[in-house]
């Protein structure tokens, strides 16, 4: 019996449970959410979890366990292909011509079904929702369709102006969907460099009146307008503007920004890529009594450093319909 592929969004820090298009339940991972509906912006990358049982191998795979695990992922440097590892997408919806639906890596993984022990295969597909879905909110779903040798499946998904996720070393796309998490049981370190590209951490924090980069996804189109699939060839501002909110409070998480929230240095499109976006922002004075980073070393466990500052200051991008933190590391003065 031909299986259709099974998929559903990764979403928050896990996946949520799934009952696989097939004889067989198996636990697909952890999390608070449903899989579906989900929610996006235009131009968004998103991570897909797709069971490739019963496709006759449609998707690449060999075992992670092994040391031969399969990850194919599009050209850097170039636009991204419609089709990747005998993966295609159609997309489908309010629009009389159905626009393109790049992907930029598929990997192989495995979850260990409950019922039997025998392994299911899965696979990570990170697509880029089309700059031509219409941004309608919660009442008009959009549908994209997965297409392979084993079948297809559809599932649906909403369209709102932006989707800020500043990302993280824990991202499926960067880190892989075999990716450690943190140790510390606090959220995945955020991706913010500095100047130099180099990283902002608690060995190398930013500092006051600093410039600072943090990279996201779903900032929506901008302005001129990007097209979807396409090399970003120039840094181009978005059509949303975001605003900023600073927490000196340690390991913060996010907050909406308020209306007269300052504007980022800089929101938009990252050249050189495709589907990624920078907040170029100025990191503000240090109030006094701001903890420096304390980060739990290697190889130790979380009880033996119950206070670990993983950031001392969280900064919140805010958009018309989303908001997310950036966990940065910045340096305080000696007493």
């Amino acid at each position: 019996m031909q299986r259709l592929l099974t998929l559903f969004i990764a979403t928050g820090t896990g996946l949520a449970a799934q009952n696989l298009a097939s004889d067989k339940v198996g636990l697909m991972g952890s999390g608070y959410n449903s899989p579906i509906p989900f929610y996006v912006a235009p131009g968004q990358l998103v991570t897909l979890i797709a069971n490739d049982s019963g496709t006759d191998g449609a998707i690449c795979f060999k075992s992670p366990f092994s040391g031969d695990s399969c990850s194919v992922r599009a050209p850097g440097g170039a636009d991204l292909p419609t089709t990747l590892a005998g993966v295609s997408f159609g997309f489908s919806g309010y629009l009389t011509t159905p626009p393109p639906v790049p992907i930029l890596k598929v990997s192989g993984f495995e979850a260990r079904d409950n019922a039997d022990l025998t392994n299911t295969v899965l696979a990570a597909i990170t697509v880029q929702i089309p700059f031509e879905a219409p941004p309608g909110g919660s009442d008009s779903p959009e549908t994209l369709t997965a297409k392979t040798n084993g079948g297809v499946s559809q599932i649906d998904f909403y369209v709102y102006p932006d989707q800020v996720h500043i990302l993280t070393g824990c991202d499926s796309f960067i880190a892989g969907p075999y990716a450690p998490g943190s140790s510390t049981g606090l959220p995945c370190p955020s991706i913010v460099t500095h100047a130099d590209g180099s990283p902002v951490s608690a060995s190398s924090p930013a500092n006051p009146g600093e410039e600072v980069v943090a990279y996201a996804v779903g900032l929506g189109q901008t302005n001129p307008p990007l097209a979807t699939g396409k090399l970003v060839a120039a840094a181009v501002p978005t059509a949303t503007t975001f605003g900023l909110d600073f927490n000196y409070h340690p390991n913060a998480l996010a907050s909406k920004p308020l209306p007269s929230a300052p504007a980022p240095v800089y929101a938009g499109a990252t050249p050189g890529y495709v589907g990624l976006y920078q907040v170029n922002f100025v990191v503000p004075p240090v109030p006094a009594g701001t903890p420096p980073c304390y980060v739990q070393p290697p190889s130790s466990t979380p009880r033996l450093y119950p206070n670990v500052v993983q950031s001392n200051l969280t900064v919140s991008v805010g958009g018309m319909s989303s908001f997310d933190g950036a966990r940065i590391c910045v340096a305080v003065p000696s007493p």
